[in-house]
């Protein structure tokens, strides 16, 4: 039965990176950007700061975004990011503000068939929605779709950006020896 407000609109979205096999790219060579949150946070193009506010609690980071919107102007977003390192990737908890909240997986994985090497990233976002006659309708009407709209836009161009951070490191690596 539903109760009645809050409502949230939930997606989820999967972006899969795959490396062939002779590129030189490793799975340690991958996690080693995925465990390191600056360098990972920093691949996304939105995000213009990233730091850790409470030394007791180094997983936590505060990110400062600049959104661009309709082209016309930049909107700052701050928000807070938990990470948690796992053997295989990084799990982040992202609160965001205004109701919306930010789960994400990134994995990386080698095809046994194939030998190739495949990152993904599985992305669930969660927005508060108000019912029709509320106040903030309009703005969570707003900050749902700019957010889901710029989320996908945003994580294809970061996967992207790792993807090619990795394969430079691989090449660096390959050159070197």
């Amino acid at each position: 039965m539903v109760s009645g407000w809050p409502f949230f609109l939930e997606s989820s979205k999967t972006f899969v990176k795959t490396f062939p096999a002779p590129d030189g790219v490793t799975i340690d060579g991958i996690l080693r950007i995925l465990h390191d949150p600056p360098v990972l946070v920093g691949i996304n193009p939105l995000v213009t700061k990233c730091e850790v506010l409470d030394p007791s609690k180094p997983n936590v980071y505060t990110i400062h975004d600049a959104l661009p919107i309709l082209g016309l102007f930049t909107l700052p977003i701050v928000y807070t990011v938990n990470f948690e390192l796992t053997n295989d990737g990084t799990d982040t908890e992202v609160e965001a503000g205004m109701g919306t909240t930010i789960a994400e997986q990134w994995r990386v994985k080698q095809k046994e068939e194939t030998q190739d090497v495949e990152i993904s990233e599985k992305f669930n976002c969660r927005n508060l929605e108000a019912p029709r006659g509320r106040f903030h309708h309009h703005d969570l009407e707003f900050h749902a779709y700019a957010g889901k709209r710029l989320n996908a836009l945003s994580h294809a161009e970061v996967l992207d950006r790792l993807a090619n951070k990795v394969i430079e490191e691989a090449k660096g690596r390959t050159s070197t020896k």
